[in-house]
């Protein structure tokens, strides 16, 4: 669109359609058609004395505000809206940020931190009273199991945390693993950041690997509560860490910090058990991947369970 031609009857139909809405916005940068007309001559001029910014420079902007409106009703021919004029204010758009529309999501985290969150409340239609269920059942820290896809036969032993962000009022999820050099291989980590749901019974965690930058959903249809916070939750993981999409089942333990038993030489030299950052920091330690005699049968079993009949947990 930026290096479009006047002639592409479909780049015109977008400019034409995307000015209307500018102007009819209330948040509009624009009070007038004039207003824009001035602008845009203002910047044709000042950017045609800027070495290296423009690919060609400006000839004579002809635009007006009755030409401008004219083209926006879909009444000025081509001759009289030319080349120039075109590329003048799909520049001057593309200036301000406010060409596309996806623009907007390029700042959306800093006017509103964590969008997704709040979107997919209201997506799935979360009310109050189940948020505030949410933030007093979920937050704390959870042994996180799910099978070890690059280690055949054997289980990601992980940990996730869930937390309420101060500023933003989302429920947050960071997820770790780690294989810690398992079978003689080099040390291997995964994490990932997301965001945890519920609708009715069911809860779900969005989350991203931070280093593919790729989606991990989990979804939990079975989640067991005890005085007022989740004890255990289960269900089916779907995800492309790898590169290829990998859906298996997923379960997670609540665990209290101070009582975690982990191996002595993941906690970190005079920490304290009442520093809770050096409990954090001995948790994540504490991920790697395990064979199935080393975690409970009972969970072992959960994954072993058999499926369904005739339904296949790709």
């Amino acid at each position: 669109m930026r290096r479009a031609r006047r002639q592409d009857p479909e780049n015109v139909q977008y400019l034409r359609d995307r000015l209307s809405e500018i102007f009819k916005s209330d948040d509009s940068p624009f009070k007038t058609h004039a207003d824009f007309t001035r602008r845009v001559i203002e910047f044709a001029e000042a950017a045609s004395h800027v070495d290296g910014l423009l690919s060609s420079p400006f000839k004579e902007v002809k635009i007006d505000d009755s030409r401008l409106s004219r083209f926006i009703n879909g009444r000025e021919s081509e001759r009289q809206f030319n080349n120039d004029d075109f590329r003048t204010c799909v520049l001057y758009l593309d200036f301000l940020g406010i060409l596309y529309k996806t623009h907007w999501a390029d700042d959306i985290g800093d006017r509103f931190p964590d969008p997704l969150f709040h979107s997919l409340r209201n997506f799935m239609g979360v009310g109050e009273f189940t948020l505030n269920n949410m933030k007093r059942r979920a937050p704390g820290f959870y042994r996180a199991y799910r099978p070890a896809s690059t280690f055949p036969g054997n289980f990601w032993v992980g940990c996730l945390e869930i937390s309420i962000d101060p500023q933003s009022d989302a429920i947050t999820t960071r997820e770790f693993y780690q294989s810690g050099g398992f079978d003689g291989r080099p040390n291997k980590t995964v994490e990932f950041f997301g965001y945890i749901v519920r609708k009715g019974r069911h809860y779900t965690i969005i989350s991203r690997n931070q280093s593919s930058s790729s989606l991990s959903a989990a979804l939990l249809p079975s989640v067991t509560i005890e005085d007022h916070k989740i004890t255990n939750m289960t269900g089916a993981v779907m995800d492309m860490s790898t590169g290829h999409l990998w859906a298996g089942r997923i379960l997670y333990d609540r665990v209290e910090l101070p009582a975690l038993c982990v191996p002595s030489e993941a906690v970190p030299p005079a920490s304290d058990t009442n520093d809770e950052a050096a409990l954090r920091d001995a948790f994540r330690a504490s991920a790697r991947v395990c064979g199935p005699d080393e975690i409970s049968q009972s969970i072992v079993h959960h994954f072993r369970d058999d499926p369904i009949p005739n339904l296949r947990m790709y």
